[in-house]
């Protein structure tokens, strides 16, 4: 193995430089006898990545390494994997040791020689020329992603590589039909489209095409691809933290031409897997939703959105009202990196998207129908969101929500708490893909906003927390009187999962919102003198925010 090492070393080391700028889809310019990247691929740190001789380095990060550790920590991957990595690159193969790989089932084989073959298709037969010339695609984005271009002539291809007939129709790649009264095999993907192949991990796992007359639109059917797919280029979602999704082939690469690389795409009508992909896959990153500015559009974001609250989730807001990235891309005059960049710093929460939808109504009940049922979906009440977020954020919706002419009363009638609390909790529910995604503190703070509204929490200088709710004060804690209370207002008992954390979530929200009362310890009447005797123990003077043990009286 550590021939290996040497070898891919050799190979690579020279031309360092363009090796990691492509890896990383980040441009490269000489700063004397230095090379430099225009941001660091890991801290995103500007002019400060310097590639000289077989090493590298960040001055801002401090990471630095040779090509394997570049690899390695890049590809979020191990020596094996940037040894791998590093081959495939060189154009080497690997001295086997140890036990041998298991090789590729037949289908992923074929699927892998079809890729090629309709990529060096696209390099000689026009292909070329349509997809640079008319759709704008930088040549090494086409052969990065081995976007191919089909002639018609795959099946006569697979069986020249002594494929047999059955096993290149079990891939999809062919189909069956017809002629003159017997079954004949022809190409899935007919003379003249875009095919692009759907690489994860060493594989093919789906084919989808583009019609460059526009007549024709389909992809691979579900039981023909590999039951790991989900998106176009998925593995981007293990390898950055942030991840722009898009809709088409044709917008991620525009993206990709521009030295973007962490883009994946959905390929029309976005799925219920996709969606439970993205819940699973995206937790602790940052996903920005770049559809196109269309109806459909719309539907997806509401749709990801709804099912991803609690994930950190923005839309881009760009162009005009027929734009898609790849139209508007091609159409941008200037440098097109900074501007990607730019919409991610002004992309807006799902919210904030919706009210700006509101703007596209021309009265005040459109707008408000708008609001409380977008895209005729009631259960994605926009007030209902904005209500459930802590009081500070509420005021800049409330801003944005004026300008659209509502007075602040009205909105604040809108984000009254004043519904029954077992349908806000309903409707929180409903709302979650899986029920083992119940997040009690959530629950706690929608129980704290409904009460909050309705009454007012303090707590005392033993740091009790009380609730005044109706004309009855209640400790919040596990006992029978605020046990009932949950029960009659919210349907819940400690015992039952996830009571107690409920309980104790209610608690600690109250703590950090309310307000420290410290309580008279006496009050005393005199009927006879008409007098009342009281002691002056209030918070704010002497010794632990009360004054001492003095009394007044009042007569």
């Amino acid at each position: 193995m550590a021939d290996d090492f040497s070898r891919i070393k050799d190979i690579l080391n020279p031309r360092l430089a363009e090796i990691i700028s492509s890896e990383a889809g980040r441009s490269v310019r000489n700063v004397g006898a230095q090379r430099m990247l225009d941001e660091c691929p890991f801290c995103g740190g500007h002019d400060c990545f310097n590639i000289q001789g077989s090493g590298w380095k960040c001055f801002q990060c401090e990471k630095k390494g040779d090509l394997f550790t570049f690899l390695e920590e890049f590809g979020k991957t191990d020596k094996k994997g940037a040894l791998e990595r590093g081959a495939k690159l060189a154009g080497i193969t690997l001295e086997q040791r140890g036990r041998a790989k298991k090789p590729l089932a037949t289908a992923d084989q074929i699927r892998l020689d079809a890729a090629a073959y309709y990529h060096g298709a696209m390099l000689e037969n026009g292909g070329k020329a349509y997809l640079m010339d008319t759709r704008c695609h930088a040549l090494k984005t086409l052969e990065q992603e081995q976007v191919g271009f089909s002639d018609g002539r795959l099946l006569d291809h697979l069986r020249s590589k002594g494929f047999p007939d059955m096993e290149i129709l079990e891939s999809g790649l062919v189909k069956e039909s017809e002629l003159d009264g017997r079954k004949v095999l022809r190409d899935f993907f007919g003379k003249g489209f875009v095919v692009f192949p759907h690489l994860s991990q060493g594989k093919v796992l789906h084919f989808t095409m583009k019609d460059p007359n526009k007549k024709y639109a389909y992809q691979l059917p579900n039981e023909k691809r590999d039951k790991k797919w989900l998106f176009y280029c998925q593995d981007v979602l293990d390898r950055y933290d942030e991840v722009i999704l898009v809709e088409g082939e044709n917008d991620r690469l525009q993206l990709l031409n521009a030295g973007i690389p962490y883009v994946i795409a959905m390929i029309g009508q976005i799925s219920d897997d996709q969606v439970k992909g993205l819940f699973t896959r995206c937790k602790g990153k940052h996903l920005y939703l770049w559809t196109d500015n269309d109806g459909a559009g719309r539907t997806y974001i509401r749709k990801i959105c709804r099912a991803l609250k609690d994930a950190t989730v923005k839309v881009v807001v760009y162009g005009k009202a027929e734009d898609d990235p790849d139209s508007y891309l091609k159409g941008f005059e200037g440098d097109r990196k900074r501007e990607i960049r730019r919409l991610q710093l002004e992309a807006v929460d799902y919210a904030t998207w919706e009210i700006n939808q509101a703007f596209d109504f021309t009265s005040l009940d459109l707008r408000l129908g708008h609001l409380k049922a977008p895209g005729g979906d009631a259960k994605a009440n926009v007030f209902r969101i904005i209500g459930q977020k802590a009081l500070i954020e509420q005021q800049t919706y409330i801003e944005k929500l004026e300008k659209l002419g509502f007075s602040r009363k009205a909105i604040e009638q809108q984000l009254d708490f004043s519904q029954d609390l077992i349908k806000q909790i309903a409707e929180y529910k409903e709302m979650l893909t899986n029920p083992r995604d119940l997040d009690p503190i959530l629950l706690g703070e929608i129980i704290f906003k409904f009460f909050a509204h309705h009454g007012r929490f303090y707590y005392d200088r033993e740091d009790t927390v009380y609730l005044i709710y109706q004309n009855h004060t209640y400790v919040v804690d596990n006992n029978t009187a605020f046990n009932a209370l949950m029960l009659k207002m919210a349907r819940m008992i400690p015992e039952a999962s996830p009571g107690t954390q409920v309980w104790s979530a209610i608690k600690h929200t109250a703590y950090l919102n309310g307000r420290r009362i410290d309580m008279g310890r006496w009050i005393l009447t005199d009927t006879d003198k008409d007098t009342i005797f009281y002691n002056l123990n209030s918070p704010g003077i002497g010794r632990g925010g009360s004054v001492g043990l003095g009394y007044g009286c009042y007569r």
